[in-house]
């Protein structure tokens, strides 16, 4: 045995040291293969489900994931956390018919899962298992969908973790920054820019999520995309069979409240005695799909998107070392999105964090990337985009995406294709026309004492979490 491992290691050694040496500037990467398209099932049913359905036998697994019209846009601003925690409750309350522990006994016994969210427009779902358990799993996909039973004793549970979760996210000063700047942006009495509260929880009562479940939940807007090793038209019929009775109306969508023309463009202080302080600027952002969505993209990759390649990370963090983290960009919002830079420092490095990071903002509204920065991102965003169509769940997800939000068939071969023409001057003027730093908001969260060095920017405004 010793002697074979002797030779073994000799035979390694000659094979290494014989092995040719690249030097990795000198590897090429190799042109993306067209994206297959999928031959998928596209059907309404009856009571106005829409399916899209794909036979993948890759793997004996059925997997599904859907969503429907509905979130926290449509409601009051006091009343915007019940669509998530209704979502939630329907995925931990049990049904009618089946307590929590049965099914999650049995979700677990069979390696089976089904995760229930809400967001700002959508609500929506994913379930996966083995092909052999489809039937039961769907079955329990109906039973929870039409019929929770927002069970009290894990209700009461859930509502406690909420409160508990908030009160510890006032130790947290990231998230005291980010929050304290959405409200100042948006104002804290709009559905934008409130943030639920203790109160809030206290008060939601289980009838809020059986009237919000009952007006909100129907088929009538509902998206579902279902892959897996199975026979599509089979599962189709399976599928129409098991919601033919469910034909209730969807609801009449309200106006989305605008977001207002103007913020109050300043400095402001959340006084916090903390061993790393946290700042947040910028101003609004652009509307979702705005005609330079494409120059915008390639503008945020370069400036702070992109993790270690990105200006700020380069500059403020790897030659100043002004920051633990460092990130920012120009997002887009259903109406106004944001424009923020944010950064995570020590306290005495506050200053000059924000003003290393104007003088980055600064230096892209003057001067053109390089062409070879505008080559390595460009190479980074066409192998990324690959990755969007890794699985034939994930392309069934952009499908449904686009056809809801009624985008072009050919959209992401579009942006592609208009991605890799982005020329430098493009994205030197995405700095200049959608970013002023003369009307930025800048929230820090950090020691009293920063008050007096505030003060270089202008009149420091001291504000709590509630203002």
């Amino acid at each position: 045995m010793r002697n074979f491992i002797l030779v073994f290691l000799l035979f390694l050694i000659t094979s290494l040291s014989n092995a040719k040496v690249y030097d990795p500037k000198d590897l090429k990467s190799t042109p993306l293969k067209p994206v297959r398209k999928l031959k998928f099932i596209k059907k309404v049913l009856p009571n106005g489900i829409k399916l899209f359905i794909y036979e993948d036998h890759t793997l004996p697994i059925f997997e599904f994931s859907g969503f429907f019209k509905a979130g926290y846009l449509y409601l009051p601003y006091r009343k915007g956390h019940i669509p998530s925690a209704s979502m939630k409750m329907m995925e931990i309350g049990g049904t009618e018919s089946q307590s929590p522990e049965i099914i999650e006994d049995w979700f677990e016994r069979n390696a089976a899962g089904i995760r229930f969210w809400g967001d700002s427009e959508l609500c929506g779902f994913d379930g996966n298992c083995l092909i052999e358990h489809r039937t039961q799993l769907l079955i329990f996909f109906k039973e929870i969908l039409l019929k929770p039973r927002f069970d009290e004793k894990r209700f009461d549970i859930f509502k406690k973790q909420q409160i508990e979760s908030i009160i510890r996210n006032r130790d947290r000063p990231s998230w005291l920054a980010h929050v304290a700047f959405n409200k100042l942006m948006y104002g804290k009495d709009t559905i934008w820019g409130w943030k639920p509260t203790e109160d809030d929880f206290k008060s939601l009562s289980r009838e809020d999520l059986v009237s919000w479940h009952k007006k909100w939940v129907t088929p009538g807007n509902m998206y579902i995309a279902i892959a897996g090793d199975f026979n599509a038209e089979e599962v189709s019929r399976e599928v129409e069979k098991l919601f033919d009775s469910w034909n209730e109306s969807p609801p009449d969508f309200p106006q989305i409240e605008k977001v207002r023309e103007d913020y109050p463009a300043g400095i402001y202080l959340l006084p916090k005695e903390v061993e790393q302080a946290s700042i947040v600027m910028g101003h609004f952002g652009v509307k979702r799909w705005s005609d330079k969505k494409i120059q915008i993209s390639m503008f945020n990759q370069i400036f702070g998107y992109d993790g270690f390649a990105s200006v700020l990370i380069q500059v403020v963090r790897n030659e100043l070392g002004y920051a633990y983290a460092v990130w920012g960009g120009i997002g887009e919002g259903i109406d106004k999105g944001l424009f923020r830079t944010v950064c995570y420092t020590k306290p005495s490095s506050v200053i000059n964090a924000i003003d290393a990071m104007i003088k980055v903002i600064n230096d892209m509204q003057l001067n053109t990337p390089s062409d070879t920065t505008m080559s390595v991102f460009k190479e980074k965003m066409q192998n990324q985009w690959a990755f969007r169509y890794e699985n034939s769940m994930s392309v069934l997800k952009q499908e449904m995406i686009r056809e809801f939000f009624k985008r072009p068939e050919n959209e992401d071969e579009m942006d592609l294709e208009a991605f890799m023409k982005v020329k430098p001057d493009e994205v030197k003027a995405v700095a200049g026309d959608l970013i002023n730093t003369n009307k930025l908001l800048i929230v820090v969260v950090g020691p009293k004492e920063l008050e007096s060095h505030l003060a270089k920017y202008g009149k420091v405004n001291i504000i709590n979490i509630e203002n």
